[in-house]
């Protein structure tokens, strides 16, 4: 990022078309750009208005000169070969939806990534191959890396103190065209671009915008795991989250609804006692807790976080195609009135 880019900028001017499942959303950058440094609060009223608007009439002001975003982030889900997914839940201490599970993603870091499809795609490839660290299942493991961000990949195991440089099996992914549309325009209605991406939206907890896509790997449950990359900096020092990395079935996915028990799914963390590049399998004594640590009677509570729900829809998964809409409306509304969406059996 060069000295004079501002790349997060507030956005006011933003809307969004929603019919037969499809969402397009419509940003509209400012000519003069404002920068901003910080996050964006919740605007939880707000919120509840713009997804009734979407499901009652089929269109919404997503943001306006009081209730404004920055630039889309970018993220994407890895979808096994046997339909099966990686993803994350976030560590209790998460700042957003703790305990949440959750697709990878981040912020943009030049203008590139805000000003072109491309951009915006290499910003997705890049989170991912960051974050999530895929490894096969032997004993002297092999990393697998994506042919589009082999050097992204190899950085973040280095990162965990791991060179393998000599040691990856690069292969191509397949990207799953997504429904929804991110269409980016200046404040004077110029075109700048626009991507196909799972796109998602959210007013509680922040407010935040993501694109998301969906990367196809050509390797099955049965042959890889997934290892967390993600670092948190504090200070001058980077500290390894080492947060859960879940592979979910779909047989799984298709079952069960946010705020229900995890049955079958596997889940790995980093075994840091190792030299060489290994997981384990986390054991959890009580107290147990589920989304935004709530005390629960079990260590797995399924709670996607807007990002997740989005790529589930776009999957067309039972439960939440099509109600990407109702879920968030309903997420949104429980966090106003301060209630719990776990399954009342579950929680302690």
């Amino acid at each position: 990022m060069t000295e004079n880019e501002i790349v997060d900028f507030k956005v006011y001017h933003a809307e969004a078309e929603y019919s037969s499942g499809k969402l397009t959303v419509r940003l509209f950058y400012p000519n003069k750009k404002e920068k901003i440094t910080t996050r964006i609060p919740e605007n939880i009223d707000f919120g509840i208005s713009v997804f009734e608007n979407l499901l009652t009439k089929g269109f919404a002001n997503l943001a306006d000169r009081e209730h404004f975003f920055k630039p889309s982030s970018g993220g994407s889900l890895y979808i096994l070969s046997d339909d099966a997914i990686v993803c994350n839940r976030r560590d209790v201490e998460a700042r957003t939806h703790p305990l949440y599970h959750s697709a990878y993603g981040g912020y943009p870091s030049s203008l590139q990534e805000c000003m072109s499809e491309k951009g915006l795609f290499d910003l997705s490839l890049r989170e991912t191959a960051e974050e999530c660290i895929l490894i096969t299942k032997e004993k002297n493991p092999w990393i697998v890396v994506p042919n589009d961000s082999i050097d992204y990949t190899l950085a973040s195991a280095k990162r965990l103190g791991y060179d393998f440089s000599r040691r990856f099996i690069g292969v191509p992914l397949e990207t799953i065209p997504a429904r929804d549309t991110l269409e980016v325009y200046t404040e004077n209605g110029k075109k700048l671009f626009s991507i196909n991406a799972c796109v998602n939206f959210l007013y509680e907890s922040l407010t935040s915008l993501t694109s998301v896509q969906l990367r196809k790997i050509p390797f099955s449950s049965e042959e890889i795991v997934p290892i967390d990359g993600e670092f948190l900096q504090k200070g001058t020092e980077k500290i390894h989250l080492n947060r859960e990395s879940y592979v979910i079935s779909k047989n799984e996915l298709s079952r069960i609804h946010f705020g229900e028990q995890l049955l079958n799914h596997q889940v790995f963390t980093l075994d840091k006692s190792k030299e060489i590049l290994s997981v384990c399998i986390p054991r959890y004594v009580e107290p147990f807790f589920g989304p935004e640590k709530v005390h629960v009677t079990v260590p797995h509570i399924w709670a996607p976080d807007d990002m997740l729900v989005s790529c589930l829809d776009n999957l067309r998964i039972a439960p939440y195609a099509d109600k990407k809409m109702q879920i968030e409306l309903e997420k949104t509304k429980a966090r106003k009135e301060g209630r719990s969406l776990v399954r009342k059996d579950l929680l302690k």
